[in-house]
């Protein structure tokens, strides 16, 4: 406490004490001092009032140690020690012991501390003194009545009670030689130790103790940090006989480093390193220090402070957690005070406080002006943290921004100052930005943005694969450092005012930086996918989302439009390229991807032989196929279909978009060749070859390009059409002449065709065709008007013969043609077929008779040879005569005909209900005629006017006519027939074709009512059952016809069904054409059968297949419903294998009742007890049996049909689908058991396939990636999922295989460990990272831990 050397003369300290006693205080002097009462009120008054709390003696004592001078080489300490012992035989039951090793009390010392205000340090600040008020050591009366003090040779007390020689207390020495001794204290202190200099002894009032050691005990360890001179500070305590030792805090400087003079703002930096034992917890923290003098104001100038000329302002930034806790002081006068700021880092000034040190004084204008210099202080002190190390990695940075004072303070005056710093701190380049170079950019606050965590992760995984990102600043505005842009920092970055990039920016990045072009796949569908989330469903209208890039392989170099997605554009060279969104959704471009990836390369390959046609654009092949197996597909994929209207192609598809753009010769060859190798490796189905041979566009012999036809004929060279025609005569008809390129080989695509496999090809499915194949027009042709070799005569008839065997009505022109061309040789030259006669030897003669008045053309069978009489139905067919009674009808025509009389045929003399008619107008009534009465208006005879006699006529009638004298009866009977023709229709056959046109008149102009259909069926009824010829042709028509009304409309017969009770429970599942007013007509059903109408559920199955309408809500479906749509199925596959598409398309649906709810039949199963072992019923959406009853065993084969797996082998994807569904451990790792069984592995292994129980909840699925089999380290519980601690050992090695779970972490599971402690910065963990860079070393010497473990080794352990 030598802060004043001085002596009394030369009085020994002893005598120094008594002549204190004796000059102050008149002890042992006869007369009384008359400021005995005043002394002794002043020092009392100022003992209680002054201070509020008794933690204040503790400071007192420190601020005394402070100032005190210490010997050089000695480390200034303070120790504080509580002991039990009544060392002083006060009766005091605690006593606390101060040691400090300084220079030791003077004469001047110990006179100042016989004194009220009278202190040594009084205009000493500019000497480092931070003491003022003179009764520091005062204080100690509020714990102790009797202080003691040792020091180089004084010994001496103080009583708080007033001296009974003067009649003052608190300031009275009196000397003591024992209670305490000097040996008392050197076993307190240990006996080991040299005595310090100075100790102080303060025996503790009871009702203090309490108090005493909870304020030793809670004493803010960061108080060392802005006294010049002490180094270390202890305060322990011990029991009985030195018994029971603890510290409870022991705080000291370990070390002082990186002093530094910053000349251009007079300020100097340096860290200290502090380590703090408290309640037997060890801590430690470093803090960086800021000291920098301002000049004082003048108009902030004090009296108290009139000899300080600059403010020194120190700044403390604590790197990691402070060691006084949040909560801790944040202003210092040298020592704390108890003002909470909320500020990351402490304030120390020689601020003017308040009389109990609790505050600073607020309304003091020497406080005001150092507070004014805070935030300048704090701006340089804040700059030199960010920027001095040049060679600081950038991940290093950020932390410091954590000292911002971003939180508002409870004292305005100060949250003055942190409004300050704020306004100051945005105008300073102290933003660190992203630079993918070694120069480092700092930025204003305002000049730079965040970016989206996303769009983060493609630059850092594009930086990592060597993609330059050293333009990444050129588009606007600077980038935060990715270190910085974390949530961590949300906080801190919102007080900077730093906001996220508008989105204009991001397509500006992806352009400049040809991010499309240069990243690999992995990183372009992170791109893609960071384009699908943040597409105009966030940011509506925003246009520069529309100029993403997509990625294609254009033929003409690359594209200057702007897009992000690439597409495999192909003509005869492949170039890397983009094409925009808006390129592709307004100039008609089509983006395509495969549907399956065994078809991307091959798709891709003939997109390129066929030069892209239809501006179709493939996706590259490994864009594709990444896509394919991108965790985020689904995405992607509806951002693309919906925004890049990018199609998904089927070969099938793709086929038929391209059939109708081909237009050029080669092209069309060249799909030709695509479809028959498509054909020939069996990617689509016969039938949708079959389609795109429909719409194929033919190159004809003339080299054009043609894609209407009606018939295709092979190439004229080698065929046998063009001998029989000479040339195509029905080009006017769409008949096309195929060029000779369809039978040359060549390779397309890499795909090979060999001669003539193209054309047969065509033949089969494009149906190119040489007679006698040849599908003829509804035309004529020239060639049979001329006669005809016997090669082709022959030919012909063939060629009729081959559509006769085919069900082809010949076309009515080309069979007339035929009939009436002059090309069959017969006896009297070429005669038309119909014209000519093939005779036999039995009647052949007999024609020679009527060939005197008649000529006869007999076909010349020499010229033909014996083979023409094989042809016998084909030249019937086209009009030549082979009977005799044929030859004598002809004859008896031709004779007829002259004879004939025309006005009995024509005159309309016969009356009839309609009036005067013709014979050949007129009908004779009889019964079979009910059912033409009912459908028109027929002119009867009338019977009333002519008597029921006229129908005794009915011969006479038929032959009214004719000269039966003239022609004879025998003539007249041979010609019966014909004589019919003249004369009245009286039969049914004769009339039934007027019936049937009347019916179809009839219903084309409107439909039949319900009295003429029921009336159309009675008659219909009566006539069967009187087993009577019911009218061919209206029979026909009924059949044929919409007549019947149907919920569906008017449909045929064969369209209809009648409905009754079997069709109640499944009319709710389809659309079916039951007739209207089926309850009429029910008694009918027999009669609607034999028309056609499907009158029970198997014989209208087919209906309900292809009708079907399946409920929205699955739960409206019954029981009987379900069974009776199975038994539907069940049906129609007796007579057909494959299922109508439109069942197959509507069956699609949730509608079967499953244990998991209602599932798509390609989503269930049907359980199968022998797997029961392995797996339950209710581990996967099985169909629910309890539900549909045993009966639906009976329809396991229906059920297969439409997609149910009915083999619990083949149902793990199922399973395994629905494992999420799952939360009880018991049917999870059964499901898993039965997975592993089977050998399932999944095709998405990074999905979340992973249940973890937990312990106070159910549990969660995790991604395969967080968990790891075994943890022999111990070290990552909190990082990662341990399954060998939920799992037994047969499921770890399933995890491995089917989930590709790593068995143990592996090197960036360490490296991750690492960063995080790192990151957390306690020195303690030290050892651990030591030992954890050992083992890492040696098992993998990796370079990332070579060169990074020295440069972090440094920065922890200087």
């Amino acid at each position: 406490m030598s802060s004043s050397k001085g002596g009394s003369g030369e009085l020994s300290p002893r005598d120094h004490v008594e002549k204190i006693r004796r000059d102050r205080f008149f002890i042992g002097r006869e007369e009384k001092n008359p400021l005995a009462e005043d002394m002794h009120q002043a020092v009392n008054y100022l003992s209680e009032e002054l201070y509020s709390k008794d933690v204040h003696f503790l400071m007192e004592l420190i601020q005394n140690a402070e100032d005190n001078q210490y010997p050089s080489g000695v480390a200034p300490s303070l120790e504080f020690v509580l002991t039990s012992e009544d060392i002083t035989a006060t009766g005091a039951n605690s006593t606390l012991v101060i040691f400090n090793n300084e220079e030791g009390f003077s004469a001047a010392n110990v006179e100042s501390i016989c004194r009220v205000g009278k202190s040594t340090k009084k205009g000493q600040r500019y000497r480092g003194c931070i003491g003022e008020k003179g009764i520091g050591f005062k204080s100690v009366f509020l714990v102790s009545s009797q202080p003691h003090i040792f020091s180089n040779g004084y010994q001496i007390r103080f009583n708080e009670e007033p001296s009974p020689e003067c009649d003052i207390g608190y300031i009275v020495p009196e000397w003591f030689d024992e209670h305490p001794t000097l040996s008392d204290l050197k076993k307190i202190y240990g006996s080991t130790n040299a005595l310090p200099t100075t100790t102080i002894v303060l025996p503790l009032k009871a009702t203090k103790i309490p108090a005493v050691r909870k304020q030793l005990s809670s004493m803010h360890p960061e108080l060392l940090l802005f006294l010049s001179k002490i180094r270390k500070l202890s305060i322990k305590e011990i029991g009985d006989n030195n018994t029971k030792q603890k510290a409870l805090t022991e705080v000291s400087i370990s070390s002082e480093k990186d002093y530094q003079t910053r000349k251009n703002v007079d300020a100097e930096s340096y860290a200290l390193h502090l380590d703090a034992e408290q309640a037997g917890n060890e801590e430690q923290c470093t803090y960086y220090m800021w000291k920098q003098k301002f000049p004082v104001k003048s108009e902030y100038r004090v009296k108290k402070r009139e000899e300080v000329d600059q403010w020194t302002i120190t700044l403390a930034f604590p790197h990691g957690q402070r060691l006084s806790g949040a909560h801790a002081p944040g202003i210092y006068a040298f020592l704390p005070t108890e003002m909470v700021t909320n500020f990351p880092f402490i304030i120390q000034a020689d601020f003017l406080l308040a009389s109990s040190r609790e505050t600073i004084l607020f309304d003091s204008p020497w406080n005001k002006g150092i507070l004014e210099c805070v935030p300048s202080a704090f701006i340089n002190a804040f700059a030199a943290l960010v920027k001095t190390t040049s060679d600081a990695p950038a991940f290093s940075l950020p932390p410091k921004f954590k000292f911002l004072p971003i939180h508002a303070s409870p004292l305005q005056l100060i949250d003055s100052v942190r409004l300050s710093i704020k306004k100051k701190i945005l105008e300073e380049h102290i933003i660190p930005s992203q630079s993918y170079n070694k120069q480092k950019i700092f930025c204003k606050p305002g000049e730079v943005r965040r970016l989206n965590s996303q769009f983060w992760d493609i630059l850092d995984k594009a930086q990592k694969l060597g993609v330059d990102l050293q333009s990444i600043s050129s588009h606007g505005h600077y980038i935060l450092c990715s270190c910085f842009d974390t949530k961590e920092y949300d906080d801190v970055l919102e007080f900077l005012g730093i906001g996220y990039m508008d989105w204009g920016w991001y397509p500006k990045c992806i352009k400049g930086c040809d991010l499309v072009k240069e990243v690999p796949e992995e990183v372009y569908m992170m791109l893609l996918h960071f384009a699908a989330e943040h597409w105009l469903l966030c940011y509506p209208g925003t246009p520069y989302l529309q100029e993403y890039r997509y990625r294609v392989l254009t033929g003409y170099g690359y594209d200057s439009g702007t897009a992000p997605v690439r597409t495999g554009y192909a003509t005869w060279r492949t170039v890397s390229g983009t094409a925009c969104i808006n390129r592709v959704t307004q100039r008609g471009l089509r983006l395509c991807i495969a549907s399956d990836e065994s078809l991307i390369s091959w798709l891709i390959s003939w997109n390129r032989e066929l030069a892209c046609p239809s501006d179709i654009f493939f996706m590259p092949l490994d864009t594709q196929r990444s896509l394919k197996g991108f965790c985020k597909r689904a995405t992607v994929m509806d951002w693309l279909q919906r925004y890049g209207k990018m199609e998904v192609f089927t070969a099938y598809k793709y086929g038929s978009a391209v059939s109708g753009v081909v237009n050029e010769r080669r092209l069309a060859i060249v799909y030709a060749n695509f479809v028959f190798h498509l054909w020939q490796k069996g990617y689509i189905s016969e039938g949708y070859i079959k389609g795109l041979c429909a719409s194929m566009p033919i190159v004809d012999n003339y080299g054009s390009v043609v894609t209407r036809r009606s018939q295709v004929l092979v190439p004229a060279k080698g065929s046998k059409w063009v001998g029989l025609m000479g040339s195509n005569p029905w080009r006017s008809e769409n008949y096309v002449e195929l060029s000779g390129d369809y039978r040359k080989s060549g390779s397309f695509a890499s795909n090979y065709t060999p001669q003539n496999a193209l054309m047969i090809f065509i033949q089969n499915n494009v149906g190119a065709a040489d007679v006698p194949y040849i599908l003829p027009p509804n035309a004529s042709f020239l060639t049979v008007t001329s006669p005809l070799t016997k090669e082709n005569t022959l030919l012909l008839l063939d060629w009729i013969r081959n559509l006769r065997s085919g069900g082809v009505a010949l076309p009515s022109k080309f069979l007339d043609s035929v009939k009436s061309g002059s090309w069959l040789k017969t006896s009297i030259g070429y005669k038309p077929p119909k014209d000519s006669f093939l005779s036999t030897e039995t009647w052949g003669s007999l024609l020679q008779i009527g060939s005197d008045m008649v000529d006869i053309p007999m076909i010349d069978q020499e010229f033909y040879g014996k083979v023409l009489s094989t042809y016998k139905n084909e030249l019937q067919l086209i009009g030549v005569i082979f009977e005799f009674g044929q030859a004598s009808e002809m004859i008896g025509k031709h004779l007829m005909s002259r004879a004939a009389n025309e006005a009995v045929k024509k005159d309309g003399w016969l009356k009839t209900c309609l009036g005067n008619r013709s014979p050949s107008e007129a009908f004779l009534f009889s019964s079979e005629w009910t059912a033409a009465s009912c459908i028109a208006n027929l002119p009867f005879i009338d019977d009333k006017y002519y008597g029921q006699s006229i129908f005794g006529y009915k011969l006479e009638l038929e032959l009214l006519v004719l000269d039966v004298q003239f022609y004879g009866s025998v003539v007249i009977r041979s010609y019966s027939e014909e004589l019919r023709k003249l004369g009245v229709a009286v039969q049914s056959k004769q009339v039934s074709k007027v019936m049937s046109l009347k019916f179809k008149q009839l219903v084309s102009s409107s439909s039949i009512a319900k009295d003429k259909v029921l009336l159309l069926l009675k008659s219909y009824r009566q006539l069967r059952q009187k087993q009577s010829m019911f009218p061919a042709d209206l029979l026909s028509c009924m059949k044929d016809e919409k007549w019947l009304q149907t919920k569906m409309g008017l449909r045929a017969p064969v369209d209809s069904v009648l409905f009754n009770s079997d069709w109640d429970s499944i009319s709710s599942l389809a659309i079916v054409p039951f007739i209207e007013y089926s309850s009429d007509m029910e008694e009918y059903k027999d009669e609607l059968r034999a028309l056609g109408v499907a009158i029970t559920l198997k014989q209208g199955a087919g209906f309900v297949l292809k009708g079907i309408n399946l409920p929205t809500d699955p739960t409206t479906m019954t029981l009987n419903s379900s069974l009776h749509l199975l038994k539907c199925i069940k049906y129609w596959k007796e007579n057909k294998t494959d299922l109508p598409k439109e069942f197959r398309d509507g069956i699609r649906k949730k509608w079967l009742r499953t244990v998991l709810g209602y599932r798509c039949p390609d989503e269930s199963l049907f359980y199968d007890s022998k797997h029961s072992s392995l797996i339950h019923r209710g581990d996967g959406p099985s169909i629910d049996e309890e539900f549909y009853g045993s009966e639906v065993v009976l329809y396991k084969e229906q059920l297969k049909g439409i997609g149910v797996t009915v083999d619990m082998r083949y149902g793990c994807s199922i399973v395994a689908r629905h494992l999420i569904c799952h939360s009880e451990r018991s049917t999870i790792v059964r499901i898993y058991k039965f997975l592993k069984a089977f050998e399932w592995e999944p095709e998405n292994k990074t999905f979340s396939w992973i249940w973890v129980p937990g312990e106070d909840v159910a549990g969660e699925w995790v991604f395969p990636e967080n968990c790891v089999l075994h943890d022999n380290s111990n070290l990552f519980a909190s990082e990662l999922h341990i399954l060998d601690k939920f799992y037994e050992e047969d499921l770890l090695g399933f995890f491995s295989t089917a989930f590709n779970v790593k068995d143990e972490p592996d090197i960036e599971n360490y490296v991750k460990l690492w960063k995080l402690w790192e990151k957390i910065q306690l020195p303690r963990f030290l050892w651990r990272i030591a030992w954890l860079s050992g083992n890492l070393l040696e098992c993998t010497g990796t370079l990332f831990v070579r060169s990074y473990w020295p440069s972090m080794s440094r920065n922890y352990l200087s």
